[in-house]
């Protein structure tokens, strides 16, 4: 037992205990299992009729997993790189197969299109960048980028009651702050940080 707290394992039922939190071996995948189960919900999504109550059902049970499995991670000091790339990976099949959902099912105009394919262009040079300099998958996990995973998820609900236009203008302003912020953050970070919140601290 040390300041830190101790660790104390037993054959079946290994406790694991990180100041004065008790966390099962098993509870401490939990994480990584949201995570994952992310990616099937995701997935799932495409054999559903879209945005039907299923649809968002499933949308919204993915975005609940967003929110809790890094909480929990967090909670019981179980962060891990491993971790980190599963959620960072989770998060992006989630956002790519909602928004490939929603350019096939809404009349997305010109201009909408430009916007998305600027910010899919910028994250992805700025992904790029990222990888290269830093030898390994260099997601960040900015507030902007929270936030615009959390836009996206709710998206279909903004075109109800607000309209597609201006549910773009909102959404894709705040994709397109995250792309740039993204970009900078590749090029100008000195080592690799992905739980870095902001390029400005």
């Amino acid at each position: 037992m040390s300041n830190g707290g101790y660790i104390f394992v037993q054959h079946k039922y290994s406790i694991i205990h990180r100041d004065d939190n008790i966390v099962s071996a098993f509870a401490a995948k939990i994480p990584n299992i949201l995570s994952v189960s992310r990616i099937f919900l995701s997935l799932a999504m495409l054999f559903v009729e879209p945005l039907s109550d299923v649809f968002l059902i499933l949308l919204g049970t993915a975005f609940l997993t967003d929110v809790l499995d890094g909480y929990l991670a967090r909670k019981w000091h179980v962060e891990s790189k491993l971790g980190s790339h599963i959620d960072s990976i989770a998060d992006f099949m989630m956002m790519v197969i909602l928004i490939i959902v929603l350019i096939i099912t809404l009349e997305f105009k010109d201009w909408m299109l430009i916007i998305l394919a600027v910010v899919l262009i910028v994250r992805t040079t700025a992904f790029v960048i990222g990888a290269l300099r830093f030898k390994q998958l260099a997601f960040v996990h900015t507030w902007l980028n929270k936030l615009t995973t959390m836009l996206i998820v709710l998206s279909p609900f903004f075109v109800r009651a607000l309209g597609l236009d201006i549910s773009v203008i909102i959404v894709g302003g705040v994709a397109m702050a995250a792309a740039i912020e993204y970009l900078y953050i590749s090029i100008t970070s000195k080592e690799y940080d992905p739980d870095r919140k902001s390029a400005f601290f």
